[in-house]
């Protein structure tokens, strides 16, 4: 399988999203970000409340019974069942309510474009266009491997949910919180999980790795697959002055050196002498 993720989920929520036609209306899928995560949260504990009432109306159950599933079901709430990772959300995302929970999931993203569309109508677009839904998926989720698909009547590859929404958003949002990103909630909601670990948390820590390395006169870090794996994560001034003086005449490339040194001096000092 091929782990080198599309600019589609490079971009996330800055860019386009894929399309469903659905009984003459184009549906735009959104991606799984953190506010998709948090619909989706909301979500399952709604459904968990329409499953009692619907066993109230059946009348599987008295309205004793019923008072006492509601109370129960506030209190995990109140514990955080609900949240990404809790017993509850594990219930609907991959447990014996997993096929709801895709149902939820999609109606997750789909309410990003189009906020009036109900849990029902999300219902006929899995079974209408369960095709559109899974390649949209596929599109959508890093590594997502529709080949894998459990049953021709499944909406989506197995464990697409886990996939898209991993992290409790109050486990990274502290990090945006900081500097030097200081980020108000509604820029940090804008984020797809998979960005903030490749693109942020993955990136700072082989930047901190190879600093660190860098302090020590250790080799830098290298990653195999990558297009050069002779270059290290962090840029070095030759690296710079290198990539200008391939494109550039020697003359261009080396007044461009000197004004380089000439501002690293200004700004940190003089230059430290590197093997």
């Amino acid at each position: 399988m091929n782990r080198i993720p599309s600019i589609l989920q490079s971009l996330g929520n800055a860019g386009p999203c894929p399309t469903i036609e659905w009984r003459g209306v184009v549906c735009h899928v959104g991606h799984p970000t953190q506010a998709a995560k948090a619909r989706f949260e909301i979500a399952v504990v709604e459904a968990e409340k329409r499953l009692v009432k619907q066993q109230l109306r059946d009348g599987w159950i008295s309205r004793a019974i019923h008072d006492e599933k509601i109370e129960a079901c506030i209190a995990r709430v109140e514990s955080g069942d609900h949240r990404t990772g809790g017993p509850l959300w594990e219930r609907y995302s991959s447990g014996d309510c997993s096929q709801v929970g895709d149902v939820l999931f999609v109606w997750s993203l789909l309410t990003d474009r189009h906020p009036d569309l109900s849990v029902a109508d999300a219902v006929e677009i899995c079974a209408d266009c369960r095709v559109d839904v899974r390649l949209a998926i596929a599109c959508l989720i890093p590594h997502s491997d529709v080949a894998k698909q459990s049953s021709e009547t499944d909406a989506m590859p197995p464990g697409a949910v886990a996939r898209a929404y991993r992290f409790n958003p109050l486990d990274l949002y502290e990090m945006f919180c900081l500097e030097p990103y200081a980020w108000h909630p509604s820029e940090y909601a804008t984020l797809t999980d998979y960005q903030i670990e490749h693109q942020y948390i993955r990136s700072n820590r082989k930047r901190a790795e190879q600093i660190e390395r860098d302090r020590k006169g250790l080799p830098p870090l290298m990653e195999p697959g990558r297009p050069d794996e002779s270059e290290a994560y962090v840029p070095k001034r030759d690296m710079v002055n290198g990539l200008m003086k391939d494109g550039w005449k020697v003359a261009d490339a080396e007044k461009c050196h000197a004004d380089y040194t000439e501002k690293w001096i200004a700004a940190y000092g003089p230059v430290p002498v590197t093997s």
